[in-house]
């Protein structure tokens, strides 16, 4: 039915697939509330034991995902852009009308799915909140008005989301990629710092400033790729350079310094 999604990619689609692994490679290990979950870990034992499982549970979600969108491909033709991320919802919807033991059996699905997403959404904005109280606003960590400031800054991105989401402009898959795109802009700050001790915090700061605006900058003119490449990854190209060229020149400063 689609012979085009299994044709040998040109050049430009090949750029596309090795741009988007690597966002998806990159900006995925620093999700902050991963990140959050690290320093939160009674020992470093079971910090491994849960790095371990989580190494695995990526390929059998996802591989569920693509498995329900190849299943909706030959059930439901000619469904708009916004409306392809309604699919699973209709194949429940199918399911569940072939009686009642598949229609308990779709309604579990649908919580367990439910589950997930609020999962997430609840890691996220209580990692956001604990960001914007102790390090934007400097509050302290274990105070009792600490947390009631995260939690009402929490409320405030939810409320605005939901306010956003009520009317969808865009896919899900390319809200993925503009998420994707700033999160990949983080990488110098943990990975790259793990390795290069001369890594100072005013570089990693410029380079991520650089990338961000690049990055965010093109996504706001409607510029998704460059020659096929993700403006996320190109901005990560630039925040590198920035962050490689200013801690190289700081180490030099320091090391002629008296």
């Amino acid at each position: 039915m689609r012979p085009t999604a299994v044709a040998v990619p040109d050049g430009e689609g090949l750029a596309r697939w090795a741009s988007t692994i690597v966002l998806l490679g990159l900006a995925s290990v620093v999700y902050p509330q991963a990140i959050q979950r690290i320093y939160a870990a009674r020992s470093g034992r079971t910090l491994t034991h849960s790095f371990a499982i989580m190494t695995f549970m990526p390929l059998t979600t996802t591989f569920v995902v693509m498995l329900i969108g190849l299943a909706a491909i030959p059930r439901f033709e000619g469904l708009g852009v916004l409306e392809k991320d309604t699919v699973m919802p209709l194949l429940l919807g199918q399911w569940g009308a072939t009686g009642s033991l598949a229609m308990i059996a779709a309604v579990v699905v649908f919580l367990g799915a439910l589950a997930a997403i609020m999962s997430t959404a609840d890691s996220v904005l209580l990692s956001l909140g604990s960001v914007v109280a102790v390090d934007l606003m400097g509050r302290p960590g274990r105070a009792v008005e600490t947390t009631r400031l995260g939690k009402r800054v929490g409320i405030a991105v939810m409320v605005v989301a939901v306010a956003l989401a009520w009317r969808p402009q865009i896919d899900l898959w390319r809200l993925i990629e503009l998420k994707l795109e700033l999160l990949i802009q983080c990488v110098p700050a943990f990975l790259l710092a793990i390795h290069w001790k001369k890594l100072d915090a005013r570089s990693t700061l410029a380079g991520l400033v650089v990338g961000t605006v690049f990055a965010g900058g093109a996504a706001l003119l409607g510029q998704k790729r460059i020659a096929g490449i993700h403006v996320g990854v190109i901005g990560l190209a630039l925040n590198l350079a920035v962050v490689v060229a200013l801690a190289g020149f700081a180490a030099r400063r320091r090391h002629v310094s008296p």
